[in-house]
């Protein structure tokens, strides 16, 4: 975690990105490069949804790592001419995500071993939620459209937005289980409420989250059902 080691989520995201971007700019042959920033780059909002022309403005150790990883991506392109894109997105879920301490594997993890669930928050804060393989084939089409895209920044985000509560209860319909929870309250420096305006992805590349979570959650459950005993 970024507030208990700050120091760590600095020099990953920061640096990470300095040494990916540099060996790309060293060896001069990279056709595409795809930036993983996130909404955490715009900093905290108050209502309505973040647009690529709002200020990057994290205040925390992650989000500031995520607006600084942001602005290096847009150095590299800018001055050394670079087939760079950055892509920020909302809540990613789906087969893989194998961090418990997330909402959807947590819920996961509860259902199958029928424990109760631990939230770190108050369990108000708002997200939109984006499926992975509606992810994949947003990186697809910008690196497949790099001439086009390079230089831009794009939001991914769905019209799926729920609070952690509001997740939960939709989780137990889909699921058809009761999802026992506990309310921690223990997170620090989270942003309460985050939503990502995608029209500028829409209107360059067509693309839009298709993907319902009520529906693919079944699905997910199977994957979930594989890797916990």
């Amino acid at each position: 975690m970024a507030y208990v080691n700050p120091r760590r989520a600095l020099e990953t995201n920061i640096m990470g990105t300095v040494n990916v971007l540099e060996a790309a700019r060293l060896y001069g042959k990279v056709k595409a490069i795809i930036i993983a920033s996130s909404d955490k780059a715009y900093g905290k909002l108050s209502s309505g949804k973040y647009k690529e022309t709002d200020a990057l403005k994290g205040d925390h150790p992650y989000e500031v790592s995520k607006s600084a990883t942001d602005l290096i991506a847009q150095a590299y392109s800018k001055t050394y001419t670079m087939p760079i894109v950055t892509t920020r997105f909302g809540n990613i879920y789906g087969e893989g995500d194998i961090h418990f301490s997330r909402i959807i594997p947590g819920i996961m993890e509860t259902v199958i071993q029928k424990k109760k669930l631990e939230l770190r928050s108050d369990g108000t804060f708002e997200r939109d939620y984006l499926y992975v393989k509606d992810v994949v084939k947003g990186y697809l089409l910008l690196a497949q459209n790099i001439d086009k895209a390079q230089g831009n920044a794009y939001n991914f985000g769905s019209d799926e937005h729920y609070s952690v509560l509001s997740l939960i209860k939709l989780a137990e319909k889909s699921l058809h289980k009761k999802i026992p929870l506990s309310i921690l309250n223990t997170e620090r420096n989270e942003i309460p409420y985050q939503s990502l305006d995608c029209t500028k992805i829409q209107k360059v590349f067509g693309w839009k989250a298709k993907t319902k979570i009520k529906k693919i959650l079944p699905i997910i459950h199977r994957w979930y059902k594989k890797i916990i005993s």
